[in-house]
């Protein structure tokens, strides 16, 4: 489940993944301590995610990241004649999110 969460992709909608992911990850729900009370008791000053963010660095910055390096490092690239370097050749839109994904895409 875990896996699943992380894998899902919603563009331009807010979603508790980051929440849903922080449960079926926490020990207490695989040891199926679920009761009524589990999230008052796991969070007790209420969950956040900025806190949540703090201790998992989030994967889309981290790959936001690499994808602006490969896009400074191809965009430095010049064509000359006679090189047989066209504009395409260097690459799809780095903007593209469905070019950039890294996982699949439902």
């Amino acid at each position: 489940m875990t896996q699943a969460l992380s894998r899902f992709v919603v563009l331009g909608a807010t979603t508790n993944i980051e929440f849903l992911g922080d449960v079926v990850s926490h020990p207490g729900f695989a040891a199926a301590e679920t009761t009524t009370d589990f999230i008052s008791r796991c969070w007790p000053e209420g969950w956040s995610a900025d806190a949540h963010r703090e201790s998992h660095p989030p994967a889309a910055v981290l790959l936001a990241a690499a994808a602006e390096q490969l896009f400074l490092h191809r965009s430095g690239m010049t064509s000359s004649a006679g090189d047989g370097l066209d504009e395409e050749d260097l690459g799809p839109d780095p903007y593209n999110p469905f070019l950039t994904l890294s996982r699949s895409f439902p």
